[in-house]
């Protein structure tokens, strides 16, 4: 009684999980900072350290359940148009029926918007609308334009706009160029990763985004939604400013 068993498998992780089956999303509710809503869309602040959809061994309330609940309350059913990574938080866009899911994924797919990341790189930089330009395994040229907006010791927090967007893109874009996000254990230094969570408490990548605009495509009016640096990130640049 009370022995634990550690389990290690070995084979690529990726076609397990694909083999591995999923739970199916549950209604739950879930308290949301609702940063603009009609009767169109709803955009939501998401947190960090949540799922977007059930997956393996996700066993915990993710953002579709969430949004299924608020949805059943309000009457109607929630489109994801996009998604953020787990422990990214930020503006995220919801469509509240099939019509404007289509209108609005058209809009993300055709990149006719404006989206701005904040994160914090290890490194100290001095980029100004700097252009990045990467080929993806598929061959596809993936965009962001990088600017630093202040210099610490020996970090940097810097604005990115997207002007593609492929999963793990700004992650990946970073690490190319040695200046990978502190605390992404995937595509950073784990050793960097854990000095940062010692000495300012770090508990996730700094990543979030901050500033979605487009279009409403039926107006043409400009539709803008920010979101400021949640308090976890804004206490981890106040420690950096201490030392």
């Amino acid at each position: 009684m009370g022995d634990r068993i550690k389990v290690k498998i070995f084979g690529d992780s990726e076609k397990l999980k694909r083999l591995t089956p999923q739970r199916k999303p549950i209604i739950h509710e879930m308290k949301f900072n609702i940063i603009f809503e009609n009767e169109n869309i709803l955009v939501i602040d998401k947190p960090a350290g949540i799922s977007m959809h059930p997956g393996t061994g996700i066993q915990i309330v993710t953002i579709i359940e969430g949004l299924m609940g608020y949805g059943k309350q309000n009457g109607f059913k929630p489109f994801l148009v996009h998604r953020l990574d787990k422990h990214t938080s930020g503006v995220l866009i919801t469509a509240k029926n099939p019509e404007w899911a289509r209108k609005i994924t058209k809009i993300f797919k055709d990149h006719n918007l404006e989206k701005k990341y904040i994160a914090l790189v290890n490194g100290r930089s001095d980029f100004m609308n700097y252009k990045i330009f990467t080929k993806n395994d598929d061959g596809f040229i993936e965009k962001s334009i990088v600017t630093t907006i202040k210099n610490f010791k020996e970090s940097s927090l810097v604005e990115i706009k997207l002007l593609t967007g492929k999963k793990h893109q700004i992650r990946r874009q970073l690490a190319g160029l040695n200046f990978p996000i502190i605390g992404d254990n995937h595509y950073g230094n784990e050793s960097i990763n854990k000095s940062y969570k010692k000495s300012v408490g770090l508990k996730r990548y700094f990543l979030h985004c901050s500033y979605i605009s487009f279009k409403d495509p039926v107006s043409d009016e400009k539709l803008i939604f920010e979101s400021p640096l949640p308090e976890d990130l804004e206490k981890i640049l106040n420690k950096l400013d201490e030392n």
